[in-house]
């Protein structure tokens, strides 16, 4: 999405509203092999699990057309893009940025940390899998124009998030909700999650 420039001017071309939505997900070279092992060893099932989870939280929100690009990635270097992007000088789970965004037609892209997702995978007893595609979700929800930063866009997100989920049957949505955990953390969660960037 990003090598997509119009001309000199480093600014993405718009996508047309009449193209089906298309998902791009890119597998860092960098991440282990241990923690590839981790997410079923296959790239191309990790791929497949982001599209899916991808498109279906953008058709809940309405968006059926344009480009979304995924990068999955290690903790440092999401924590480069965080730190050059959002002056936030920490690893993350997501990061997203959305290029164009009026219904039906979306164009963004974000990165997510498998290794953040393995860590807080295990952490929570879920798999990493499914700890990485509500990363996707909730990065996907912010390129279609959500926020979580005061209590009633978070509420609104995290139904969002769960709706999603349930839609691609993954056991236990609720059970998992990311807010629960931030309480277990003694993080309030009525307040953005620090690990969360827009």
């Amino acid at each position: 999405m990003q090598d997509e420039l119009d001309g000199d001017d480093d600014v993405p071309i718009p996508a047309s509203d009449d193209q089906p939505l298309e998902v791009d997900v890119r597998i860092d070279d960098d991440i282990s092999s241990a923690v590839l092992e981790a997410f079923g060893g296959d790239t191309s099932h990790i791929i497949n699990r982001f599209e899916i989870a991808a498109s279906a939280a953008a058709q809940h929100r309405g968006f059926t057309s344009g480009e979304i690009g995924i990068f999955a990635t290690t903790d440092p270097a999401i924590r480069e893009i965080n730190r050059l992007h959002l002056s936030h000088d920490y690893a993350t789970d997501v990061i997203s940025f959305s290029y164009q965004c009026e219904s039906p037609l979306v164009q963004g892209e974000l990165t997510v940390s498998l290794e953040m997702a393995l860590a807080q995978s295990q952490r929570i007893g879920r798999p990493a899998i499914d700890e990485a595609i509500l990363y996707v979700i909730h990065g996907v929800l912010h390129v279609t124009g959500m926020d979580d930063h005061d209590v009633d866009d978070r509420r609104a997100m995290r139904t969002c998030e769960q709706a999603v989920l349930r839609q691609l049957g993954l056991p236990d949505a609720e059970r998992f909700d990311a807010d629960r955990f931030d309480a277990l953390d003694g993080l309030d969660p009525t307040d953005s999650a620090p690990t969360r960037s827009t």
